[in-house]
């Protein structure tokens, strides 16, 4: 989707402050589009690579329910 790939965008920036906000975000565009096989992944990669970030929680959360 198009919010996927503007979030994408944040990845190439030097600055990775807001790295895990857009993994999170990219796994609930995917979610909200009805894609839960790669909404599972992008959570999941939050969790593997910001295990520490506030949003963690909020991805496990996800997961557990998916």
């Amino acid at each position: 989707t198009r919010a996927v790939l503007e979030y994408e965008k944040v990845f190439s920036f030097d600055d990775r402050e807001k790295s895990d906000e857009a993994q999170f975000k990219i796994g609930m565009s995917f979610l909200e589009s009805g894609n839960r096989k790669m909404a599972r992944y992008e959570f999941g990669s939050l969790l593997d690579f910001y295990a520490d970030s506030e949003l963690a929680r909020k991805a496990r959360t996800y997961l557990q329910r998916l």
